[in-house]
C-alpha cells in the first residue's frame, strides 16, 4: 500500500486547505495510506476521513519563546529562522517515526509555498503552484533561498499560465494537474439550504479584492436593464467600500453581502449567474464550480480564463474605457440565456477527484529509484 503526506503549513480554511482535504479523501479511495501533517497548532476543521496529525508552532518551544522575549529573533534573524527550521523538524521526525512512517513515505504533496523538513528532503516530494508565482517574487524569492533541493522532486501547476510563468521565473515543472472538483459533494452541499432572498440574482464568490473585479461588477450591474439584485458571497478589504459605492450609485438595496460562508454552493446553485471579473486567476475555480451546478458565467479575460472558458463568455478589458459597458452587456446576455454553458470540453473530466489523484500517483514512476 502506498504512503501518501500531504503537508499543510495550518488548516485555516482557504482554497488550498479545501484542495489537501479533497486530495486525502480522493487518495483514500485509490487505496493508498494516507495522513495529513499540519506543521502549526490544531484547529476545529478536521478531514472527513483519514488521519490528521499537528506539530504544534515551533516557535512556542522554550528556546524560541526566550528568543522572542529577548528579541532574537530581530536581532538574529538567520540564527532564528535555523533553529526554528530545525525544532519543526525535529517534531515532523517524532511524529513520523511514532506512526512508523520516517523513511518510508512514497509520495510527499504539498502547496509550492510551504515549507518542507529537512526530514523530508528524501523525496519524491509534489509540490503544486496554486497561483501566478511572478505575482509574488519577495515570496518566491524566499522560498528558493531556503528550500534545498529534493533528490525526486516535482513542481505541478494547476494550469498552463501558472506553468508557464514558473518556466520564465527558471523552475522546472511537471505537466498540468487541475485541482480536483468533485461534483457529487458539491452537488449535496449545494442543497442544504436555500438562500433568502426575493428575487433573482447574480452573484459573485471570492475574496473582496480590487484585483477580483469587483468595484467593476458593481458599476456594470448598475447599468443592468435587467430586474436582478447582486449578491457578493465572501470578505474581504473592499467591503466597506462597495457598500458605500453602491450607495452612491443608487442600487443599494439590490446589493447584498454575505459575508465569508464555509458553503457559498447553494448561493451559486440558485443564482442566474455566476460572474468572476478577476485581473488574474491561476484556473478560476468558482465559474467551474458554477457550471457543475448548472449556472450560468461570465468572466473576465484572466489569462487562464482562455485555458478553462469558451470565448463567448469571456469579456475583455481592452480597450477599458468600454469595459463596463461591455461587461453589462455580457451579463445581460447571460440572464437572457443568450450563452453557452461556458466551460470547454473536457475540462470536468480532467478535474475528476479519481482522475486528479492518478495523475499525482503517476508521478511515481517517474521517480528515481
Amino acid at each position: 500500500m502506498r504512503r501518501i503526506l500531504l503537508l499543510s503549513g495550518g488548516l485555516k480554511l482557504s482554497g488550498v486547505v479545501t484542495w489537501l482535504l479533497q486530495m486525502q479523501a480522493e487518495f483514500i479511495a485509490t487505496g493508498a495510506d494516507v495522513v495529513l501533517l499540519v506543521t502549526s497548532k490544531k484547529t476545529d476543521i478536521h478531514p472527513a476521513q483519514g488521519q490528521v496529525f499537528y506539530t504544534g508552532r515551533a516557535r512556542t518551544a522554550l528556546l524560541l519563546r526566550i528568543s522572542r522575549w529577548l528579541q532574537l529573533n530581530r536581532v538574529f534573524p538567520h540564527w532564528y529562522a535555523r533553529k526554528e527550521e530545525m525544532e519543526m523538524n525535529r517534531r515532523v521526525e517524532r511524529i513520523l517515526t511514532a506512526i512508523g512512517w520516517l523513511d518510508r513515505v512514497d509520495l510527499v504533496v504539498m502547496a509550492f509555498d510551504n515549507r518542507l523538513p529537512q526530514c523530508l528532503h528524501k523525496g519524491p516530494v509534489a509540490e503544486t503552484i496554486h497561483s501566478v508565482l511572478s505575482h509574488n517574487m519577495a515570496g518566491f524569492e524566499k522560498k528558493t533561498a531556503q528550500e534545498t533541493t529534493c533528490h525526486q522532486h516535482f513542481i505541478v501547476p494547476v494550469s498552463r499560465v501558472v506553468a508557464e510563468d514558473a518556466r520564465n521565473l527558471g523552475l522546472s515543472v511537471a505537466e498540468v494537474i487541475y485541482n480536483p472538483l468533485n461534483v457529487d459533494e458539491l452537488r449535496k452541499a449545494s442543497e442544504l439550504f436555500v438562500p433568502q432572498i426575493q428575487r433573482p440574482y447574480i452573484v459573485f464568490v471570492g475574496r473582496l479584492k480590487n484585483e477580483k473585479g469587483v468595484h467593476e461588477l458593481l458599476r456594470a450591474f448598475a447599468v443592468l436593464k435587467t430586474d436582478v439584485d447582486l449578491v457578493y458571497v465572501g470578505a474581504g478589504s473592499e467591503i466597506n467600500n462597495l457598500r458605500s459605492a453602491a450607495c452612491s450609485l443608487g442600487v443599494q438595496d439590490r446589493v447584498h453581502f454575505t459575508g465569508f460562508m464555509h458553503n457559498p454552493y447553494p448561493w451559486i446553485r440558485h443564482a442566474r449567474l455566476l460572474v468572476l471579473p478577476s485581473v488574474s486567476e491561476s484556473m478560476g475555480y468558482a465559474p467551474v464550480e458554477a457550471f457543475a451546478l448548472g449556472c450560468g458565467i461570465v468572466v473576465a479575460d484572466f489569462p487562464a480564463a482562455y485555458e478553462f472558458f469558451v470565448d463567448d463568455v469571456i469579456v475583455s478589458r481592452l480597450p477599458a474605457e468600454d469595459y463596463i459597458e461591455r461587461l453589462a452587456q455580457k451579463i445581460a446576455a447571460g440572464l437572457a440565456g443568450e450563452l453557452p454553458p461556458g466551460v470547454k470540453p473536457g475540462i470536468v473530466e480532467k478535474m475528476a477527484p479519481q482522475y486528479v489523484a492518478e495523475q499525482y500517483l503517476a508521478l511515481l514512476n517517474q521517480a528515481v529509484v
